[in-house]
C-alpha cells in the first residue's frame, strides 16, 4: 500500500466541507483524492501486524465498514496519542487518495493533519438571536437611508457604532440597547415609538449639538414616527 500526503482542511460540518464525500461512496472515487466524513465506530492497533497498523473504521466495526483510515506504524509518533484511541466514536473528516484492498476502501493516513475533527454547529447566542430579530424588524420597517440615519443619531447621541452604513449589526444592537437601558425603556434593541421618540427628544435637546443639526434630526426623524 502506498502513502499518500494531504494538505490540512477546514474543521467544519461535513455539508460545509467542500466537495466531502459519505464513507459509503468512497469506492467509487478509488485512485482519486478526496475528504471522506462520517463516525469511527471502530478502530484496532494491529501491532503485530506487517507495518502495524491501526484501523479506524467508519460508520460500521470491522468487517462490516465501508471505509477505513489507516495510520501505519511508522507516522504514529506524528500523533499527539494513540489514534486508536484519539477517534473512536468522534466524526471526523479524512483527506488522501482513496485506495482498496480486500474490496474494502481505505485511506492511508501518513500526517495528523490528514484528520481533522468535526465541529458541530454552534448554538446562536441569546444576544445572536436578539440581533437576528432586531435585523428583519428594521429592515422590514426601515428603508436603507432611513437605517443608516438611524446609525448616525445612535452615533450623535455618543452610543458606539463603528459601521455607518445601512447593515444593522451586532454594535448598532447593542447600542440600542444601551440607549433603552440609560432612559428606562424596555431593552428589546428595537426601535420602536418610545425609543424613536427618546431619541429625537435628546437629539433636539443636546446642547453641544449645533442649533442646525439639532432642528435637521428633528424634521428627519419626524417621518419615521408614522411609521408605527
Amino acid at each position: 500500500m502506498n502513502t499518500v500526503k494531504a494538505a490540512i482542511f477546514i474543521i467544519l460540518a461535513p455539508a460545509l466541507v467542500h466537495g466531502a464525500i459519505a464513507p459509503e461512496r468512497a469506492r467509487e472515487y478509488t485512485g482519486k483524492n478526496v475528504i471522506v466524513c462520517g463516525k469511527v465506530v471502530s478502530a484496532n492497533y494491529e501491532e503485530s501486524s506487517e507495518g502495524s497498523p491501526a484501523f479506524l473504521d467508519f460508520t460500521a466495526p470491522h468487517p462490516n465498514q465501508p471505509f477505513s483510515a489507516v495510520v501505519w506504524g511508522a507516522f504514529r509518533d506524528k500523533f499527539s496519542g494513540k489514534p486508536e484511541e484519539i477517534y473512536p466514536g468522534k466524526e471526523i473528516c479524512v483527506s488522501g487518495k482513496v485506495e482498496v484492498h480486500d474490496k474494502k476502501p481505505y485511506i492511508n493516513v501518513t500526517s495528523p493533519g490528514q484528520i481533522s475533527f468535526i465541529r458541530e454547529p454552534q448554538k446562536p447566542t441569546k444576544e445572536q438571536e436578539e440581533l437576528g430579530a432586531a435585523r428583519e424588524y428594521h429592515n422590514a420597517l426601515f428603508n436603507p437611508k432611513e437605517l443608516i440615519l438611524l446609525k448616525q443619531s445612535l452615533a450623535e447621541l455618543e452610543y458606539h457604532i463603528s459601521d455607518i452604513t445601512y447593515h444593522w449589526d451586532m454594535d448598532t444592537h447593542l447600542a440600542v440597547k444601551a440607549f433603552q437601558k440609560k432612559n428606562r425603556l424596555k431593552q428589546s434593541g428595537r426601535i420602536d415609538k418610545r425609543t424613536l421618540q427618546k431619541m429625537q427628544d435628546e437629539l433636539s435637546t443636546k446642547k453641544d449639538l449645533a442649533y442646525d443639526k439639532r432642528r435637521g434630526y428633528f424634521y428627519l426623524l419626524q417621518p419615521l414616527m408614522r411609521r408605527y
